[in-house]
């Protein structure tokens, strides 16, 4: 979670809204329609886009939205700045609970200063309809066993990587 609220929040020159993937698209152009819609401010789209688990976690879409966009302004204030977006290297597919599930590597850009610099984090992507769309969850800081806790559904051989 505080890799999902760092990744809204860190930006006053926001990247325009980026273009919904057609139907079909691959988990890649979805996962990175997902960050880029962060980078975006588009917190209505990114909402619809992350596992409810973790939506109603926050109190619910209306309450995730307005506390993302009442940090996004804490740190637009500070002149901090995020950028780009992508989501790419997804490991193998786990099958678990009815779902498919795996974790992509997501990269984005900040600037506090002359320099951005490059964040990657762990990105879970989790189908309930074989892979023909797929919802997302910002690990954070968190490992597998923390995340488990918080979201049980999760399948319990998906690896993360150290970023």
């Amino acid at each position: 979670m505080t890799m999902l609220i760092c990744n809204t929040v860190f930006t006053n020159c926001q990247s325009p809204a980026p273009k919904k993937p057609k139907a079909g698209a691959s988990l890649e152009e979805q996962a990175t329609f997902f960050i880029k819609s962060i980078v975006a401010f588009d917190f209505e789209t990114s909402a619809d886009l992350m596992i409810p688990e973790f939506v109603a976690s926050m109190g619910g879409k209306d309450e995730m939205v307005k506390a993302f966009k009442k940090d996004a302004a804490q740190y637009t204030a500070n002149g901090t700045k995020l950028s780009g977006g992508k989501a790419d290297n997804a490991t193998a597919y786990s099958k678990c609970n009815g779902t498919l599930q795996c974790v992509l590597r997501q990269e984005a850009f900040m600037q506090m200063g002359s320099e951005p610099i490059k964040m990657e984090a762990n990105l879970l992507a989790i189908s309930t309809d074989n892979g023909v769309t797929w919802k997302f969850l910002q690990a954070g800081g968190d490992d597998l066993a923390t995340l488990r806790q918080k979201f049980p559904n999760l399948c319990e051989d998906l690896v993360l990587q150290k970023y």
